[in-house]
């Protein structure tokens, strides 16, 4: 498969961070003065030092601002956001100048830092509601990030470039949608990413020639919800769709997140120490699996990847894939489970007969914790797929 380059989650997390910011602090009503005291007061409390914006124009009920610059620092990182054209609708805010907002709109975001650059055409964001400076403060103090509340979020035009090397990440679109929200987190949710491409090396696109494909693009789609008492996350759908090669298909469920869990996380989320590495660790432990299903449906990769192979080995294609089925047994000996062996063999040999689904469930009868799962997968490997009452089918 191909080589990709290093990925850009440093420019993302600083795109997150800002956009947050930028969002939380765009959108305090009232008189004109009133309003960008208020920007000016929230901005700071996340650390900005730098604040410029441009003429604003417009009603109370709906008014632009010409653009934007802001400088901060984000760990040990220099930061600068630019904006063009920001229109604010139906804006109020309350006495500790924590505020509601009924749409933003906004064009040209450009993140800078060291690392990179974010940059995206457009933005919406509606039914926005963020904290008072002062909670906006210390969140930001203990975490490196801030809450709010939105109904959507919608992107387009996004470009994510490294400083490294230069090359550019691209992605076409992206729509959040959240909702049930308690302490500025929400409890349902479901969001689209459409058109990612990774930037790739010359050896990951040479390779991704060899199987006959131009570029890698992928979408991603999910929905979820999250029970903060019983501590139950349900992600009824995760699918990432590889166009024109394959779509994985993804669901699980896991219990041991409460609010409570949560929070410690997000606390520990920005230490270094071993001890909070720890007792990171002790947390993740403790969560359980109650079920989960993994889905691999074929559009055109498998083929493809069996006819190189075959080319590569000198014999036609019928042949290699006869030959594999025939050492499957071998492959999957180390599993010394011989019913489960015998599962996966015969459903892996209809795939390869006829690939058009690969489908593999986890339906234990009770949760089991990522410690138990950790611990057999180290001592007693084969004793996995009953735990987890595993199952491999194809083509169904």
């Amino acid at each position: 498969m191909p080589t990709f380059t290093a990925s850009p989650r440093r420019p993302l997390a600083i795109a997150a961070t800002l956009a947050a910011v930028l969002w939380s602090s765009s959108a305090l009503a009232g008189p004109r003065e009133d309003f960008m005291a208020a920007l000016e007061a929230s901005w700071k409390a996340v650390g900005a030092t730098d604040i410029k914006f441009g003429a604003v124009s417009g009603t109370d009920s709906r008014f632009v601002i010409a653009d934007m610059t802001v400088k901060m620092t984000i760990g040990d990182e220099a930061v600068t956001l630019t904006s063009g054209p920001t229109t604010l609708v139906d804006a109020k805010s309350a006495a500790d100048q924590s505020y509601t907002v009924g749409e933003l709109t906004g064009t040209d975001l450009v993140m800078t830092s060291a690392d990179g650059k974010v940059s995206l055409a457009g933005f919406t964001v509606t039914n926005y509601g963020s904290p008072a400076p002062a909670a906006l403060k210390e969140m930001y103090e203990k975490t490196k990030s801030v809450k709010a509340r939105y109904d959507s979020i919608t992107a387009n035009g996004i470009a994510i470039v490294e400083t490294d090397d230069g090359k550019t990440a691209s992605i076409e679109s992206l729509q959040f949608k959240a909702g049930d929200w308690k302490d500025y987190l929400p409890r349902i949710g479901s969001g689209s990413i459409k058109g990612v491409t990774p930037p790739l090396d010359e050896a990951g696109r040479k390779e991704l020639g060899a199987y006959g494909y131009n570029a890698l693009v992928f979408d991603v789609d999910g929905s979820g919800k999250w029970d903060d008492v019983a501590g139950t996350i349900a992600v009824d759908r995760l699918d990432v769709n590889f166009r024109d090669m394959a779509a994985l298909k993804l669901n699980f469920t896991v219990e041991g997140v409460t609010a409570a869990v949560y929070e410690e996380m997000s606390r520990l989320g920005e230490a270094a120490d071993d001890a909070a590495k720890a007792r990171q660790m002790e947390l993740l432990q403790n969560l359980s699996v109650r079920g989960a299903q993994v889905r691999l449906e074929n559009n055109s990769i498998v083929q493809k990847v069996i006819d190189k192979q075959a080319k590569d080995a000198g014999m036609p294609s019928k042949d290699f894939v006869q030959t594999m089925t025939l050492t499957l047994p071998v492959m999957l000996a180390s599993l010394k489970n011989k019913a489960f062996e015998k599962e996966i063999a015969v459903a892996v040999k209809t795939f390869l007969a006829d690939p058009k689904a690969l489908t593999i469930r986890l339906t234990p009868k009770a949760p089991v914790s990522f410690a138990q799962i950790v611990g057999s997968a180290m001592m007693a490997p084969n004793t996995l797929p009953g735990m987890l009452s595993a199952s491999v089918k194809a083509n169904d």
